[in-house]
């Protein structure tokens, strides 16, 4: 569901809008917890060594962390190798940053 301006948040340098006041006051109150992995670039992308921006429709959550994707078929492909390793790749290309 896309931010309302009216429920928004300062952190990291980015203005974070959201669906209501309640979801505000939980992420601002834990911002890492619900916040995207990979500084909010795509999983993906990252994972082939390199940053995209994401879709806002493209998206995975995976144990407790949020992924975003430049775009469906890229998620999908990253979520269907998560056994081969696509999770460790992106985590690996992105400590090197």
């Amino acid at each position: 569901m896309q931010g309302q301006e009216s429920f928004t948040f300062e952190w990291r340098d980015a203005v974070w809008q959201f669906s209501s006041a309640d979801n505000r006051e939980r992420f601002a109150a834990s911002p890492d917890q619900f916040a995207p992995q990979f500084g909010g670039f795509c999983a993906f992308a990252v994972s082939k060594g390199f940053t995209a921006d994401p879709a806002p429709d493209a998206w995975h959550i995976e144990g407790e962390s949020l992924y975003v994707f430049a775009d469906k078929d890229v998620r999908d492909e990253w979520v269907a190798t998560l056994a081969d390793g696509s999770l460790e790749r992106s985590r690996e290309n992105w400590a090197k940053r």
